[in-house]
């Protein structure tokens, strides 16, 4: 079980173990088997002497309790005790024991999606939806709760085997972002290079759902393919292919099938508006592209939608409107009599004697403006007023 966080800590050296066997954690937990040393800690197999019951214990050493490590120890706790889902690991306790900080949890039996991967280098289409079918589920519970797990990847997935079959679980919410909790400092980035996401890279907008679902597309690819989708050979080379668009041309030549390549395109695309909006949607539409051969539809931009929409409105109603008015008959004249006029009048006398169709028309056309009219509509066209050359005046010729 790989354990991943920011190294602010001191860890001892290989040589020297945390824990021993035997050693009896927080009063309860007594350490029964080493199951797998990471970066920051050691996972023990633990039994609790009062219930009678094995834990999984994860320790830490931290030399004072205002020790990063111990603060985000206390952040994985919260978050796997917050997220009631059976696709995350749950916590049960928290705590510290001289220098030696521990938390419990459920006890696993099983691998890494990354041993997995070691193991059999590739996954099939089929075990690959059966897969993320769960970690969408768990990353999407997570979400709800507000928890960021910004650390994504295939150490920290367990394929664990229950007695009902396998489930895939989220392990190590060690630097997840929550509300109300650790916050990073700024332009620093934490997480593991490879699955960071573009605005990650970037530093363009905070962190938020979007980094996740990048991870997951990221680790798709990775569990089909048997690779990731990058060449570089160095950090810096890295990011300028995540950042660049030295990504979207391989995604397109690679010899991948055409529905998977399409749900890629749309996971990893350039603009996060334009990506799946959830883990839910992610990974159904992920089911479909591999089991069923069917191409995720391209999510349009909202903003040029409502516009297109509100567009189109606008057109419908300027078209009923022009309708209306052809429609309507025109006003009757002054002093030309009408219904209210005469209350006891038949109708064919308020409407008077039937006119040919020029005179009708003749009768039903406005007046035309006067000459003051014109002459004040003029003056209101010209912004200065019109004055008129004088005249000049021919010279008398005297005759001799």
């Amino acid at each position: 079980m790989a354990l991943v966080a920011t190294p602010t800590s001191s860890f001892p050296s290989a040589e020297r173990s945390l824990g021993r066997v035997g050693l009896v954690v927080g009063g309860r937990y007594m350490l029964v088997r080493l199951i797998g040393r990471g970066a920051m800690g050691e996972v023990w197999r633990g039994h609790h002497a009062a219930l009678e019951a094995d834990v999984a214990i994860k320790l830490v050493h931290v030399p004072t309790v205002q020790d990063e490590a111990f603060q985000r120890l206390l952040v994985e706790a919260r978050a796997a005790a917050t997220i009631q889902s059976p696709y995350v690991t749950r916590a049960f306790d928290v705590g510290r024991d001289h220098e030696l900080a521990y938390i419990a949890m459920e006890l696993l039996e099983g691998e890494t999606l990354d041993a997995r991967l070691a193991r059999e280098r590739r996954l099939s289409p089929r075990e690959t939806a059966r897969v993320f079918a769960d970690i969408t589920k768990g990353v999407a519970a997570a979400h709800a709760r507000g928890i960021i797990h910004r650390d994504l990847k295939p150490q920290n997935v367990f394929i664990a085997t229950t007695d009902s079959g396998t489930v895939a679980k989220v392990l190590d919410f060690g630097i997840a972002k929550t509300n109300g909790t650790l916050r990073t400092q700024e332009g620093i980035v934490v997480g593991t290079p490879a699955y960071l996401s573009r605005e990650q890279v970037l530093g363009t907008r905070p962190v938020d759902a979007y980094a996740d679902l990048w991870a997951l597309a990221i680790m798709a690819y990775e569990c089909l393919m048997g690779r990731l989708p990058y060449e570089s050979t160095s950090m810096s080379e890295l990011f300028v292919e995540i950042a660049g668009r030295a990504l979207d041309k391989r995604i397109r030549d690679s010899p991948l099938p055409p529905a998977f390549r399409a749900w890629l395109e749309v996971a990893l695309a350039r603009d996060p508006a334009l990506r799946f909006p959830d883990a839910l949607t992610l990974g159904n539409a992920l089911e479909r592209a591999l089991l069923e051969d069917v191409a995720p539809p391209r999510p349009g931009r909202p903003a040029r939608m409502a516009l297109l929409v509100a567009g189109s409105a606008l057109a419908a109603t300027a078209a009923v409107v022009a309708v209306a008015v052809v429609v309507l008959p025109p006003a009757p004249r002054a002093g030309a009599p009408t219904a209210a006029a005469a209350p006891g009048a038949s109708a064919s006398a308020t409407s008077g004697p039937r006119l040919p169709p020029l005179e009708r028309r003749r009768a039903t056309a406005p007046s035309s403006p006067s000459r003051a009219q014109r002459r004040t509509r003029a003056q209101r066209r010209t912004p200065w007023p019109r004055r008129r050359p004088p005249r000049r005046r021919r010279p008398r010729r005297l005759r001799l």
